[in-house]
């Protein structure tokens, strides 16, 4: 763990860590229709316990490297004890960038979760997954490739002050539209799930 006393040889001052924002998501994942809280956790594989996303006044290059030092892995755990975590990223993350409850897609009485984890990489394209609590553990329904330039930066976790609709729109139990990413130009798709 990098912390506010550590010098490293290509900085020239301390580096300070910033805890970075964590996703709350509320829901009914499980059907049993009481509500449900996912809770983003950030954790360093290298201390064992919650940990940083960035470091401040500090270049891109500099904060993907001091966050490889803390090997760190990205996960959602529930306020329910019956729904297990929700692995989301391990290794060259920076967290979440995009979570959202989708409401009921497949018409099974629980609600789906779509996220996008924030990859420590100079990429803009990243990946939409769709997940939903069946069967005793969380399964991926759908993923879609996406231009990370089109999340909206809303400052926080909560996504207060965007109108962005998201990724995924409901047409009908089972049948969706997705908005994605296609060679560099937006584009959209009709999807059916289960």
């Amino acid at each position: 763990m990098v912390d506010s006393t550590h010098h490293d040889p290509a900085v020239n001052s301390c580096v300070t860590p910033v805890t970075g924002n964590r996703f709350v998501l509320y829901g009914d994942f499980d059907g049993d229709g009481q509500p449900d809280t996912l809770t983003e956790h950030f954790f360093s594989e290298i201390d064992n316990r919650e940990t940083n996303k960035y470091y401040k006044d500090m270049d891109y290059d500099l904060q993907v490297r001091l966050n490889d030092q803390q090997e760190p892995c990205s996960f959602m755990t529930c306020s329910n004890d019956y729904i297990d975590t929700l692995n989301t990223g391990n290794g060259g993350v920076f967290g979440l960038s995009w979570l959202k409850n989708e409401g009921d897609l497949n018409g099974d009485g629980t609600d789906e979760v779509s996220y996008i984890s924030d990859w420590a990489d100079w990429s803009n394209l990243n990946t939409c997954h769709l997940v939903t609590w069946r069967r005793h553990r969380w399964e991926e329904l759908y993923r879609f490739p996406i231009n990370e330039l089109s999340i909206p930066d809303t400052g926080d976790s909560s996504g207060a002050g965007t109108h962005f609709p998201g990724f995924i729109r409901k047409i009908k139990p089972g049948k969706m539209m997705v908005q994605f990413d296609n060679m560099g130009t937006p584009d959209s798709a009709i999807i059916r799930i289960r």
